[in-house]
């Protein structure tokens, strides 16, 4: 098969589920990324010249071939990418796979009739920006609910859900629900597995004797985020509680949410005894020796694909407790109430408490993951199923099958 995956902003370097897909797609299929030209600037930011090397090497460590297209516009993370139709024509997709219902190249692809020329499929992930811009609501309200979700029920496109929370909406939307099916997200365990010796050389870099106690933080430092809860959660713990507890906290971090925020409670835990060690990033690969050296994972806000890089390392995790994160974390973490600070320290002084049942809940976590989050079995459930829906196709067409198995 031919298949065309739509992901309008990429990149090489980042462990997203279409990555991912790439990664471990069989090589008898032959695989397009179709992108924009940059990157969201509040992603990351990529010279030209230095994002078509991440894209070379991307390309050669993959069998995937990237298209990069200008963008015509740009508006609240919504883009238009110039030249799509004419780059599906060169490539004749079997399956074109828009990631983003919500975003404005599915609208395209149903306004153009693709999935009249070939099986379409969508997904969604989450509607942050929908849900917070009145504006943006109103528009989806007028156009892909009166009329996007009259052509993918008339044409029988299939919409992924990649979490149980996400399935409700697509119902909301008016999708059928025979059309709405379920590729969870998940992680790569040839990469993501406990390394004694990482943990090993970390620790001793941090000076952190092995029965001592590390609490991580990976990610964005910012209000959205919310890493503080942590650090002030660490304040209200009982004294007994902190013994030789170290936080360490890694990732970018906005200016004045840092310095403002952040600082202050850094200077309450030092006279407590609690060393803060912060790292601005680190390289994506060697995150496994940071989810192998640490005792405990804290993700105070929303939900993160690192929880299941860092379960995948026998590290338990806590987040704040909703639909996903509940099911997320149903073998290898603890929920708090959201935003609720002394709930967070009550469970952090909980899990903590006892070694032995924390290395526990680390295992029975990452038997999780391997179970129902391993990319490696994920992206095989989504390629017999994308056969399933092309031969359906073409006996229903009398078209041959593209691209051989």
């Amino acid at each position: 098969m031919k298949i065309v995956h739509i992901e309008e902003f990429f990149h090489p370097s980042f462990g997203y589920q279409v990555n991912n897909f790439s990664y471990f797609h069989s090589r008898d299929h032959e695989v397009h990324i179709i992108s924009g030209a940059k990157l969201r600037g509040n992603i990351v930011r990529c010279e030209p010249e230095k994002l078509r090397s991440l894209d070379r090497e991307f390309e050669s460590a993959t069998n995937v071939t990237i298209t990069r297209l200008p963008m015509a516009f740009e508006w609240r993370h919504k883009i238009w990418l110039k030249g799509l139709h004419e780059a599906l024509e060169g490539i004749n997709p079997d399956v074109i796979f828009a990631h983003g219902v919500e975003y404005v190249s599915l609208l395209r692809l149903l306004c153009a009739g693709w999935q009249k020329r070939c099986v379409l499929v969508a997904d969604s992930h989450e509607l942050a920006t929908a849900a917070h811009n009145h504006l943006l609501k109103a528009l989806y309200t007028n156009t892909f609910l009166r009329w996007c979700v009259r052509k993918i029920n008339d044409h029988g496109v299939v919409c992924f859900y990649t979490a149980k929370p996400i399935r409700g909406i697509l119902l909301d939307y008016g999708i059928r629900e025979e059309l709405v099916e379920e590729l969870p997200l998940g992680t790569d365990l040839t990469k993501f597995h406990h390394d004694p010796k990482g943990r090993e050389a970390l620790r001793e870099r941090w000076r952190v004797a092995d029965d001592d106690l590390v609490i991580l933080y990976t990610g964005k430092h910012n209000d959205y985020k919310k890493p503080h809860l942590l650090f002030e959660a660490v304040t209200r713990m009982p004294r007994r509680a902190l013994g030789r507890l170290k936080v360490v906290s890694v990732g970018p971090a906005d200016a004045s949410y840092l310095e403002q925020t952040c600082q202050p409670i850094f200077q309450r835990l030092k006279q407590k005894n609690v060393e803060v060690l912060y790292e601005s990033a680190v390289p994506s690969e060697q995150l496994r020796d940071y989810y192998s050296a640490a005792d405990l994972a804290v993700f105070p806000a929303q939900s993160t694909l690192s929880s299941f890089d860092a379960m995948a390392c026998e590290l338990p995790v806590v987040m704040q407790d909703d639909e996903i994160n509940r099911d997320r974390l149903a073998a290898g973490g603890r929920v708090f109430e959201i935003g609720n600070v002394d709930a967070l320290a009550r469970c952090l002084s909980d899990v903590t408490g006892d070694s032995q049942a924390l290395r526990a809940l680390g295992k029975a976590g990452r038997n999780d993951v391997v179970s129902r989050f391993s990319y490696e079995e994920i992206v095989k459930v989504l390629e017999d199923r994308c056969r399933d829906l092309v031969e359906k196709r073409s006996s229903l067409s009398g078209a041959p099958v593209a691209g051989g198995v």
